[in-house]
């Protein structure tokens, strides 16, 4: 073998490296998808409401999510998740 093929052989190497780190190890996003979730003031301030905060925040992490939780009077949180406006209830 020549120094040419040897340097080509060792380039593809390298790049097959890296492709293969980067499949392993995916990178998180900087702009990260928001999803908005709804529940009662209530339950949002209560140990539920925080566990549950805790919990999904962690599962959407690890989706490539980012969680907004916000606390409204019940009918007007069952009213948004029913429209659409939102991505869910929390509770639900």
């Amino acid at each position: 073998m020549n120094m040419n093929t040897r340097n080509a052989q060792r380039i593809v190497g390298m790049c097959l490296l890296a492709v293969l780190i980067a499949a392993v190890f995916p990178m998180p996003s900087k702009a990260a998808d928001t999803m908005i979730l709804v529940g009662t003031e209530g339950v949002k301030n209560s140990m539920y409401g925080r566990w549950l905060t805790l919990i999904f925040t962690e599962a959407f992490r690890r989706l490539g999510y980012e969680l907004r939780y916000d606390g409204y009077p019940a009918a007007r949180a069952s009213a948004m998740s029913d429209a659409g406006m939102v991505d869910g209830s929390m509770e639900r």
